[in-house]
């Protein structure tokens, strides 16, 4: 004996199941509606008269990224330049520390901005 479902004229199951013949958009506007019949009418119209906006976000004068190269190479020379003449055993040394101040300096330019 197989069992049958009695068709009924609701929907069941989760809600996505529900608005799965439907496009993206249309979903999503589902709690949209729900939230705008909630607050009223006269919602949709004040939304856009709110508080007068805020001053502009100040500017920030950011280095080009060639600049920020620049300054890359020459943190790294004159990391190797110093370490060489502190005394470092080899140029491979002098490399490393290099490599060093030019990560650092590279963290540096990135957290900046």
């Amino acid at each position: 004996m197989s069992r049958r479902r009695k068709p009924s004229g609701r929907a069941r199951g989760k809600p996505d199941e529900r608005a799965r013949g439907k496009p993206p958009e249309e979903r999503a506007r589902g709690g949209e509606r729900a939230a705008e019949q909630a607050r009223g009418p006269d919602a949709k119209q004040a939304r856009g008269r709110g508080a007068p906006p805020g001053p502009p976000p100040p500017r920030r004068l950011g280095l080009s990224g060639f600049a920020q190269c620049l300054i890359l190479v020459a943190a790294f020379g004159v990391a190797v330049g110093v370490a060489e003449l502190a005394g470092a055993v080899s140029l491979g040394v002098a490399f490393g520390i290099g490599q060093i101040v030019f990560a650092a300096t590279l963290v540096y330019l990135l957290l900046r901005g």
